[in-house]
């Protein structure tokens, strides 16, 4: 995690810390690089990536969890369309073979069948189980990221959230 929190905050960001039209380049780039070949293997059952499929009929748009991963590029696609924000992205979904087209998964606060998930979000989406507690993060930050300084923050409080969660510590504004 450390390694793509460095190669995140300090090779992408100059590529595309103010033009949101390069995150997803950025995206693949990392994946790419930091996506171990056998993951798939390990993150099948494991690993719950949601998303938005996107239909020609009703419903157009519905929430999916995608739990098992026959290769690694069927793991990276999933874990590409999560992150494939409208208009950021393109105008079109993001095509995942034997599965359909998709977009982010974040507008699904909760899906009955995936009551066991534990469910993070880095923006605090009502409903998460771990969320940020130090501080309220603008949501324009999903797109037009802060300074350095403060990323490496928002990394550490990440960890301390995650670590209260599963310590089942509750911590207070401020730390």
């Amino acid at each position: 995690v450390r390694k793509i929190s460095s190669c995140v905050i300090d090779q992408m960001y100059p590529v595309a810390g103010m033009n949101p039209f390069k995150l997803l380049d950025q995206v693949e780039i990392s994946l790419d690089k930091y996506l171990p070949k056998d993951a798939h293997d390990k993150s099948s059952s494991v690993l719950r990536v949601l998303l938005t499929k996107v239909s020609r009929t009703p419903p157009f748009f519905m929430g999916e969890v995608v739990s098992v991963f026959s290769t690694w590029d069927q793991l990276f696609s999933c874990l590409r369309a999560s992150c494939h924000i409208p208009f950021f992205g393109g105008i079109l979904p993001y095509p995942v073979k034997d599965h359909g087209w998709y977009y982010d998964g974040l507008v699904w606060k909760d899906l009955r069948r995936e009551r066991l998930m534990h469910q993070g979000l880095a923006m605090g989406y009502p409903g998460s189980h771990i969320y940020p507690k130090r501080l309220v993060i603008p949501p324009w930050f999903a797109v037009f990221p802060p300074s350095k300084e403060a990323m490496w923050a928002q990394v550490y409080m990440g960890y301390q959230d995650a670590d209260d969660f599963f310590n089942q510590r509750e911590r207070r504004w401020g730390g």
